[in-house]
């Protein structure tokens, strides 16, 4: 989301506009915990925190021997904001609709809503490789419910991190399923945490049909299924595509992401998947620094596990989200654009030549290039929130645009428009200097 404009407007650093979004997305919190939160350097929030609390933009009240901060309430923020720029100033209406955004990310806060994937608008783009079409065809849009946070593995780069792990009731849940229903959704994705250790699952199961959804899908790391009997159940109660995490090839480097050792399992469940005729099957790896030169034997891999296997599968490579544990363990995680450039597109070469539909996301197409633009699946696909009011169901982005900008510097690349743009949380810690803007073509290219 771009805040060029709040920004010029409350003439606040990068550092400060960064912090400033980090408050958006949490209500208070100790002065201990905002570099993690806010996915900053000590030294970055040390810097500007005093400035936003000299500014007004951010309060702190003393509570255990400890400050905790919060954003000013959004309305005071944005009369700040707008003071700063006459009503009839050129970039007033960019402002206006930068505070408004802001101003619907606060307020979601306070209702219930659910996350979907869905398909996203392709502006000049390819069309996706067959086999991710025809798997967006039958399985977008879907409603991606979380069951809760508990799980038997502890990733290194897990998005849930230093959360409290709970189990979310199924009375709650169901009322997901309702929306989602009342918003048209056929599909639903149970992702966690670990779904299969969810005490209620089979419970979820049954509702889930209830209400009418016609495609379920289980997002799981995959260890239970080495017990094709857990296979068997979870089909027999209506699950119909399985996801499971698969980062490596290698045992040793699954350890070590994992903190578990359950290489053997999760490819034990990979194959009992497979084993079962029609039975869709995804798989998600984290390139990580330790992994992304294991790309290629990872694609050979799953080659070896699919060779003469009829149905549809889809395997996807998602760039390491700088959030959680992945911020934590940054450094030894998250390589710079520049580390992966190579050894993605040689994995996403050698793909090509088996024929495998491996994809990739979060590698935007000025690091890569253009060459495997339809397998960039961030072309493809869109993650939004439904939530409802007096007018109806109501769909935004808003909240979850907030986790990726772009540098001043990519308005002048050719992929403006259709690129998301990056994770701040990378910038943050790799900065810019890796998104070289690719040059536009001319009116006749």
């Amino acid at each position: 989301m771009d805040l060029s404009n709040l920004q010029s407007a409350l003439q606040v650093s990068d550092d400060g506009l960064a912090l400033l979004v980090g408050f958006l997305c949490f209500r208070e919190e100790p002065r201990s915990r905002l570099p993690a939160l806010a996915r900053m350097e000590e030294a970055q929030v040390s810097a500007a925190l005093p400035l936003l609390v000299d500014a007004g933009l951010v309060e702190g009240t003393v509570r255990d021997d400890e400050t905790w901060y919060r954003l000013v309430p959004i309305d005071e923020l944005a009369r700040r904001a707008r003071s700063a720029v006459p009503a009839d100033a050129r970039e007033r209406p960019a402002l206006d609709l930068e505070l408004e955004r802001l101003t619907e990310v606060r307020e979601l806060e306070h209702r219930r809503f659910i996350n979907v994937i869905g398909i996203r608008e392709r502006l000049h783009a390819p069309a996706p490789i067959p086999a991710v079409a025809e798997y967006m065809r039958r399985f977008y849009p879907y409603l991606d419910l979380r069951m809760g946070t508990i799980c038997n593995f502890n990733c290194v780069y897990c998005l849930v991190g230093s959360e409290k792990k709970f189990v979310r009731p199924v009375q709650e849940i169901e009322a997901d399923l309702a929306l989602g229903r009342r918003a048209g959704l056929l599909g639903v994705a149970l992702t966690g945490g670990e779904p299969t250790l969810h005490p209620g699952l089979f419970e979820v199961l049954a509702r889930c049909r209830a209400h009418g959804y016609e495609r379920i899908i289980l997002v799981t790391n995959g260890s239970l299924l080495a017990e094709a009997r857990n296979v068997d159940r979870l089909l027999d109660a209506g699950v119909t595509t399985i996801g499971i995490s698969y980062d490596t090839a290698d045992a040793k480097t699954a350890h070590q992401l994992w903190r578990r050792e359950a290489f053997d399992a999760v490819e034990a469940g990979i194959e009992n998947v497979l084993t079962r005729t029609g039975i869709p099957l995804g798989t998600i790896g984290v390139v990580t620094r330790a992994t992304l030169h294991q790309l290629e034997d990872l694609v050979r891999r799953l080659g070896a596990l699919t060779r003469d296997r009829g149905g549809l599968y889809t395997f996807n490579l998602d760039f390491i989200m700088p959030e959680e544990n992945a911020w934590a363990n940054r450094e030894a995680l998250v390589p710079d654009y520049r580390e992966i450039a190579q050894p993605l597109r040689a994995a996403l070469d050698l793909a090509a030549a088996m024929e495998l539909p491996l994809t990739y996301r979060g590698v935007p197409p000025c690091v890569l290039g253009e060459d495997h633009l339809d397998r960039d699946m961030d072309r493809f696909m869109t993650i939004f929130q439904i939530h409802e009011d007096d007018a109806g169901v109501r769909y935004n982005r808003n909240a979850l645009d907030l986790y990726r900008t772009k540098p001043a510097s990519c308005r002048a690349c050719r992929h403006f428009r259709t690129c998301p743009g990056v994770y701040r949380s990378y910038l943050h810690l790799r900065g810019p200097d890796a998104l070289v803007p690719v040059p536009r073509r001319g009116r006749s290219g």
